[in-house]
């Protein structure tokens, strides 16, 4: 098992921890690619009578935001990006509006690949976030993949009004390992900031550089390959908290050798999922039963991994 913490752990933001795989501030990395280069692409959620629908949406190469129809009054959209992926240098910025009593789904159409940077010039993903009183979305992406000699950088910034509530996922994983491609990118980074109310809640921030420092060891991800984790704030999804409590908690000696999963409390309405896997299939099930979870009346009302399928 790993001796270590192989992601930098969330915290409250008021009490950041210093933490070995911390990144810098990603306004260095913004000014490296060029924040110019980013066409903001803008979804906007409104809500009436029940019923959430986009009220307002715009997106630009490479960007494509698909919309089918509703369920249960919840609106869903899927992000699709040409190529599947994002190539060197590009920037895909996404601007989030949900407003007053909106419930969203997004996610992804398929895995997202992270193509080869020759040139060294890092791809990116910006995406900023606002919930409006008493709004839910529920953010579950499909895996982020990076290719050998990729270089990508990922930021989300979310704002939630105090009566909000927002599931967000964050997945990615070592590489295309039936290429075998084994922590060969060359740069992987994310910062993901929660602000709950007035108060940042969470502040999670990640660098990796395999030619740098050596993935596979203990104290790093060790036998590990996928990295899957679950923000989880609000009042209303607590019970969701509580059922992956039961789910993964106290956890089996014999599941080690796939999973090691973590449940981070940063307040008493946010918690922090988080579960290194060995292979996609046992994370694939992490993001399944979340899922299978968000079926609640109070959240999505409905099982959106049971539709993509």
């Amino acid at each position: 098992m790993p001796l270590g913490n192989p992601v930098s752990t969330t915290v409250n933001a008021d009490n950041t921890a210093s933490l070995p795989h911390t990144a810098r501030s990603l306004s260095s990395v913004e000014h490296e690619y060029g924040r110019e280069q980013a066409s903001l692409n803008v979804l906007r959620i409104g809500s009436f009578r029940g019923v959430s629908r986009v009220i307002a949406c715009k997106n630009t190469t490479p960007l494509k935001i698909l919309n089918p129809a509703n369920v249960n009054g919840t609106c869903q959209a899927y992000l699709s990006t040409y190529g599947g992926g994002v190539l060197q240098g590009e920037t895909v910025s996404l601007k989030i509006d949900c407003e007053a009593s909106s419930r969203l789904f997004l996610g992804t159409q398929s895995a997202t690949k992270i193509y080869r940077s020759p040139s060294g010039r890092i791809s990116s993903q910006i995406i900023e976030g606002e919930l409006g009183s008493d709004a839910f979305a529920a953010v579950v992406p499909d895996v982020l993949i990076p290719f050998k000699d990729s270089r990508f950088s990922q930021r989300q910034k979310w704002r939630l009004h105090p009566t909000a509530a927002l599931v967000l996922v964050d997945w990615f994983n070592s590489g295309r390992t039936a290429c075998a491609e084994d922590f060969e990118f060359s740069l992987f980074e994310s910062d993901i900031q929660i602000a709950h109310g007035a108060k940042k809640i969470v502040l999670d921030r990640l660098r990796l550089e395999p030619k740098k420092e050596r993935m596979t060891s203990l104290g790093s991800f060790g036998p590990y390959r996928n990295c899957v984790t679950a923000y989880i704030v609000g009042a209303r999804c607590l019970p969701l908290v509580e059922e992956m409590k039961r789910a993964y908690f106290p956890f089996q000696p014999s599941n080690l050798p796939t999973m090691w999963p973590v449940m981070n409390r940063v307040n008493d309405t946010c918690y922090v999922f988080r579960a290194m896997t060995s292979s996609g299939s046992a994370a694939r099930s992490v993001v399944d039963t979340i899922c299978r979870l968000l079926n609640d009346s109070a959240l999505l009302g409905f099982n959106p991994a049971s539709r993509k399928f």
